[in-house]
């Protein structure tokens, strides 16, 4: 569980809307300063917890959920009703997320979660915003609107595994008739791609260690973009897919791709 929680965290931070979330919330940070000995300092606590045995590790991660435990109740109601906000606005950021949604489903590993069921009374509120606001926006909860961002950033999932499988009827499906693709100061038509470069692109990640490094997907209306970089061998790689809502789905309609050492 602990390398999991680990993992995760990790994952977290490296997505930088979601770290400036955490680290705007004063009681997060308070209990990140006595549960990890600093701000949020994740290499130190995975030097301390290597050197623990197994039982230590679970005593730690006890005494880590009972002082969380002590600080929600020391809150008055209306400290408790802010930080469930905060909470609540967090999740929803993070549930938007695929990779994130996928790792905090293995956590509980019972399947997908199902929130209308969870006990909230730890203070821990789930529930959907409206995911696709701004930085800082907190309007009241939309599930359509985060449902859309979901289903976006799958869509940008779906296009990679097409990519990495050599899956050419899957690309053009996914790809819109005048899609653009953007690479290297150049730009090729769908028919292009698919005729010229992708083929070497396939290639290319059908063998690739790939490392997700950040992703942020934006909703706006039937238009939405996924920006995201990640690590391939010794080169970071970025990538914005702006895609177009159709009657079929969430469909790509601009590809840009950058990278550098």
């Amino acid at each position: 569980m602990m390398p999991r929680m680990m993992a995760m965290h990790e994952r977290m931070m490296a997505d930088p809307e979601m770290h400036q979330r955490m680290m705007a919330m004063p009681e997060m940070r308070a209990m990140m300063q006595e549960m990890m000995g600093g701000e949020m300092d994740m290499a130190a606590m995975r030097e301390r917890m290597v050197a623990m045995s197994p039982d230590e590790r679970r005593a730690h991660m006890r005494q880590m959920h009972a002082q969380m435990m002590e600080r929600m109740e020391a809150m008055d109601p209306e400290q408790r009703r802010a930080m469930h906000e905060r909470m609540r606005a967090m999740h929803e950021r993070m549930m938007a997320d695929p990779e994130m949604r996928e790792r905090m489903e293995g956590m509980h590993g019972d399947g997908p979660m199902d929130h209308g069921q969870m006990d909230h009374g730890d203070g821990v509120a789930m529930q959907r915003r409206n995911a696709g606001a701004h930085n800082g926006d907190e309007r009241p909860a939309t599930p359509a609107v985060g449902q859309a961002e979901f289903d976006a950033s799958a869509t940008a999932d779906r296009f990679h595994a097409a990519l990495a499988a050599g899956d050419r009827p899957a690309v053009e499906v996914l790809l819109l008739p005048d899609a653009v693709v953007l690479e290297g100061g150049r730009h090729e038509s769908r028919t292009e791609y698919l005729s010229h470069h992708f083929a070497r692109d396939a290639a290319f990640l059908a063998d690739a260690a790939v490392e997700p490094l950040f992703r942020r997907t934006t909703v706006a209306g039937d238009a939405a973009w996924v920006a995201s970089t990640q690590r391939i061998g010794d080169a970071e790689m970025a990538e914005l897919l702006v895609m177009k809502r159709t009657p079929e789905g969430w469909r790509v309609a601009a590809v840009h791709w950058s990278s550098g050492r």
